[in-house]
């Protein structure tokens, strides 16, 4: 018999083994059977199968130690022989061992239940097809077979792919359109995630059934569309998809208590029509449309966990437009829009243009078919040109151009250093007056000596410490004594100036960068108006956002950055992707206030609450802001508080943090939360505000896992925090300059400043100690109220 038709069975459970055994055998396959991970290893090296069927709960000894295996011998299968095809096979409540399975390169996923045996054939059939596929193709036909595949799903649909990361796309579709369990396409609005279903559909078993598209958001609270009457059969959702397939149309839309009823069907494929009896088997494949992050809202507690861990499984990737950044890909979906409705001959090659560069952040091809309409409009049926237009896109950057505008603010001088992704060391350095020089960052010290002088400025906000600060073994007041950080047996009382003067030399070690800071500075002094320094890193540059910027200092006896009214500095992440804009209330702000008792005393605490309510009290008597104040502070409460309470502006968050398995967490009354825990609670929240003492800081151990970059980097629009131990005395006086300045209507960054300005005037030891994150693509100013 040929190698085409041979299957070895994995599994450590006899029952199962002979079972599948006999149903293969049964089909006219030629089946071998083994029940530990080591003899699978050693025949899969000895002969060749074209189908493993291999059990991911199987025991093997992993560097000392029995875990399970499963995962592993299907990684060495791919990598000795990337033509056989392997089946996961799970156990209930598995589905998180069958995600990674298939991420791997699994071809299906079948779980051990009471119709695994149906299952099993038309599976094997599929993986047996795929592995003759690829063992009889030409080594020509092999690289051509991508393309061909691709051609076949898309051309007609009318899902274009031209750019490589949409051909990609259709290669992973052709793959998860063998499959019959659920499956999940995640993607912006108006990306094309319906045209991706209906093409793994045709490309699927239930290919000759219908394709029935359910919009989750107008379904009832009983969801009674989906599952019809007994008294009408036929009339609900599912009845309608037999024999092909369902699609679930955002399913994020279903509210969070009719999620759990959505289990079986994704699960079991088992509904229950009103005023039966008893649960009725469907046969389609259902496949769920989402634009949110899924898991984010499981975290949230806005998914059920149950639901999201059946759809995860399998997942697809419908990119933005502005990822698809091919000219032949847009065209082409703008040639065929065109066509499609009769609005125009063509587009001329400058219109085109602007086109490309358009980030379409509203909807994707949704907003350029509008787009194409207006544009077809104005032109009177002739060629689209240019002019046709809206201003937006007229007015679109070029994108070998290195950033955009600046900011557009008539109080500040604006100056842009952008950190370059991947090569973090090359700057860029953005003119007020336009025009960009590019520089390398030279820093002095390394990884091993950033939490060092950290620390040393830490000692500085401990005034009640003996001279010679918190303690430093001998090779540390070495290390430091190199900086001139150490000095008389102690850390040097300018021990700030001294970083931020190796800070600004490592910034401007090229001329080029000298000589655009230098200009920007001249303009500033020239209008009488503060220079505002923006740092833009991208998210694989956290641990460079984590240094001590606002420090920066210039040998010519004036602080560069954040000090009293001579500048002022925004640390901004950049995004592959723009956040929406942040949420501005009309006439009032509301705060909610989150004050953990553990690790702080009644009395600090309560100190802290009469100051905030004193200077908060005026700004509630002019209606200009609501606070309230979550007490006791637990997790619990303020998920609760989140989900069915009124929108909150900001979070002012006053407690700890601290280091635990090297990760920086937030204490609360109930519970520790990491970092990517609370910005899953908080995401939705466009300002937090940490009082927490060193927030803002990385840990000694872990410098870049600070909470305050790595909110930013989970998904928090803006957050404030402590970058050293604080006075409690200066926190406050800093937040009430900055919650009375937002309350009135200025930006953040301006609010920022004028709360920095403050702190120099009053506590001068701490002017630096607050640190700015702004999640962002532009750099405009970030307004939460209108006035």
């Amino acid at each position: 018999m040929s190698d085409h038709s041979r299957i070895l069975v994995v599994d450590d459970d006899p029952y199962d083994n002979d079972r599948y055994c006999r149903v293969l055998r049964g089909a006219g396959y030629h089946v071998q059977s083994v029940t530990d991970a080591e003899q699978a290893l050693d025949l899969i090296a000895q002969q060749c199968f074209a189908v493993v069927l291999l059990d991911m709960l199987l025991p093997l000894r992993l560097h000392g130690r029995l875990d399970f295996g499963g995962i592993e011998v299907l990684r060495r299968i791919k990598q000795r022989d990337g033509t056989t095809q392997v089946i996961a096979v799970t156990g209930y409540g598995s589905r998180e061992l069958a995600a990674e399975a298939m991420s791997i390169g699994a071809i299906d996923y079948i779980t051990k239940d009471f119709d695994t045996e149906d299952r099993l054939p038309g599976s094997v059939r599929i993986a047996v097809s795929r592995a003759h596929q690829l063992r009889t193709a030409t080594p020509r036909q092999t690289e051509r077979e991508h393309d061909e595949h691709d051609e076949a799903l898309s051309t007609p649909h009318q899902l274009v792919a031209d750019s490589a990361v949409m051909r990609q796309m259709l290669r992973r579709a052709q793959r998860l359109a063998s499959i019959d369990g659920p499956l999940l396409i995640v993607g912006e609005p108006g990306v094309g995630k319906e045209m991706a279903a209906r093409v793994i559909h045709i490309n699927s078993r239930y290919a000759e059934g219908p394709f029935v598209v359910v919009p989750c958001r107008s379904l009832s609270s009983t969801l009674a569309e989906l599952w019809g009457e007994a008294a009408q059969p036929g009339s609900g959702f599912c009845a309608q998809a037999e024999g092909g397939t369902l699609v679930l149309k955002g399913i994020q839309e279903v509210p969070f208590r009719q999620q759990k009823q959505l289990v079986s069907l994704v699960e079991r494929k088992i509904y229950q029509p009103l005023d039966t009896p008893a649960p009725v088997p469907g046969h389609f494949r259902i496949i769920a449309t989402a634009t949110d992050d899924l898991e984010k809202r499981v975290r949230q507690g806005r998914f059920w966990r149950l639901l999201y861990d059946e759809l995860r499984v399998a997942t697809l990737d419908v990119p933005p437009l502005r990822e698809r950044r091919d000219k032949d890909d847009l065209m082409a979906i703008a040639g065929y829009l065109l066509h499609r409705y009769g609005l125009a001959p063509g587009i001329d090659a400058a219109a085109a243009d602007l086109l490309v560069a358009y980030d379409y952040l509203q909807g994707n091809i949704k907003e350029l078919e509008e787009i194409l309409r207006n544009a077809a409009a104005k032109s009177g049926g002739s060629t689209i040109r240019a002019d046709h237009l809206p201003p937006t896109l007229r007015k679109a950057p070029d994108r070998e151009a290195v950033s955009e505008a600046p900011v557009s603010d008539p109080d500040h001088v604006p100056l842009t250093i952008r950190f370059v992704p991947g090569d973090p060391a090359l700057l860029i350095w953005e003119s007020p007056t336009g025009g960009s020089t590019r520089s390398q960052l030279h820093l002095p010290f390394d990884e091993r000596d950033l939490p060092l002088l950290l620390y040393a400025l830490e000692t500085l906000q401990w005034p009640q410490c003996p001279p010679g600060g918190l303690s430093f073994s001998a090779a540390e007041q070495e290390r430091l004594a190199q900086f001139g950080v150490w000095q008389n047996h102690r850390v040097a009382e300018d021990s700030d100036r001294r970083i931020g003067q190796l800070l600004y030399q490592a910034l401007i070690a090229d001329a080029s960068a000298r000589s655009t800071l230098d200009g920007a500075r001249n303009l500033a002094t020239e209008r009488k108006q503060p220079l505002a320094i923006t740092l833009r890193f991208p998210p694989d540059a956290i641990a460079l956002a984590a240094l001590p910027w606002e420090l920066l200092w210039d040998e010519r006896q004036a602080l560069l950055l954040s000090r009293g009214k001579l500048s002022s500095c925004v640390r901004y992440l950049d995004l592959p992707q723009s956040l929406p804009p942040a949420r501005v209330s009309g006439r009032t702000l509301r705060l909610l206030a989150v004050g953990p008792e553990t690790g702080i005393s009644e009395a600090v605490h309560a100190e802290e609450r009469q100051i905030r309510t004193e200077a908060l009290q005026p700004l509630v008597n002019d209606g200009l802001l609501v606070a309230e104040e979550l007490r006791p502070a637990q997790v619990r409460l303020l998920t609760d508080r989140l989900q069915d309470g009124d929108p909150v502006d900001i979070l002012h968050f006053y407690g700890h943090g601290i280091w635990k398995d090297g990760k920086a967490h937030l204490q609360f009354d109930d519970a520790l939360l990491n970092a990517s825990q609370f910005a899953a609670l908080v995401s939705d929240i466009p300002l937090v505000v940490l009082y927490a003492c060193r927030s803002g800081m990385g840990a000694v151990d872990d410098l870049f896992t600070g909470i305050a970059p790595m909110l930013s980097a989970e998904g928090v629009a803006m957050v404030v925090a402590m970058q050293f131990t604080v006075r409690i005395t200066a926190a406050n006086r800093f937040a009430s300059v900055l919650y009375r300045n937002l309350a009135k209507g200025e930006s953040l960054q301006s609010a920022v400043a004028k709360a920095r300005q403050a702190l120099y005037v009053e506590h001068p030891e701490s002017w630096y100690v607050p640190v700015v994150y702004i999640r962002s693509r532009d750099l405009k100013p970030v307004v939460l109220v209108r006035r």
